[in-house]
């Protein structure tokens, strides 16, 4: 079946303690958490761990409720697509989408384990994981409300198992109350890259270096990835 779906109900009591982050970088710090969600995915791909073609459609919903005294209120949505191409025997394309949103709550509002991130090797892969978006001087992700990251890749097999690819992807991060992955007044960074791929049974070993488009005071000029499976 290509169609797959869950419920969830969710509670946890928690403490958040640092010593480098202060109240407003942390968000709430003794807080109960309760969610109560829904998942849904449409899976056409050939494969679940080596696509090579076909595409893929997720989405995920999350509403935090009260029922047993849950102190932290949003509504938290999550969107994923994926589409593979072959080109020629050797020569294929891959695209990929991801949105997600939390409404209800600025970034302060909301427990910073609970936020929106982006950057790494899932996403724009010119950041280290977490850090595109505000950091505080010691380096740590703060994260926000909002997210949008697409991606567009080009792969080669080089020999059997074995491609050469190359990407570009593009992301945001909003931290507002309001705010939206679509909007596009956001503050959008930009990376390319090229890296390689070696397909085993369980998914392939990814090596990723990506190129910092737009480097700003403090940031890298590019990041290298290590990783098992695709990016999207």
């Amino acid at each position: 079946m290509p169609l797959s779906y869950g419920f969830f109900l969710s509670s946890s009591a928690n403490t958040v303690s640092s010593e480098n982050l202060t109240r407003a970088e942390t968000g709430p710090v003794n807080y109960t958490l309760e969610s109560l969600g829904m998942n849904l995915i449409y899976d056409r791909r050939d494969s679940p761990i080596l696509p090579k073609k076909g595409w893929l459609i997720s989405g995920r919903m999350e509403q935090t409720v009260s029922l047993l005294g849950g102190d932290v209120s949003f509504m938290r949505t999550d969107i994923r697509a994926a589409w593979y191409r072959p080109i020629t025997k050797k020569f294929r394309f891959a695209t990929g989408l991801e949105l997600s949103n939390i409404m209800g709550a600025a970034a302060e509002q909301i427990p910073i384990d609970a936020r929106v991130f982006n950057g790494g090797p899932n996403s724009v892969r010119s950041f280290a994981q977490r850090e595109l978006g505000p950091v505080t001087p010691g380096g740590t992700p703060l994260g926000g409300t909002s997210a949008l990251f697409m991606s567009a890749e080009f792969s080669y097999e080089i020999m059997p198992n074995f491609e050469f690819a190359v990407f570009g992807d593009l992301g945001s991060l909003g931290r507002g109350e309001n705010s939206s992955p679509l909007n596009f007044s956001s503050d959008f960074r930009q990376a390319i890259g090229a890296g390689l791929r070696y397909h085993l049974p369980f998914g392939p070993i990814r090596i990723d270096y990506g190129h910092n488009l737009s480097r700003r005071v403090g940031e890298s000029s590019g990041m290298l990835h290590v990783t098992v499976g695709f990016a999207f």
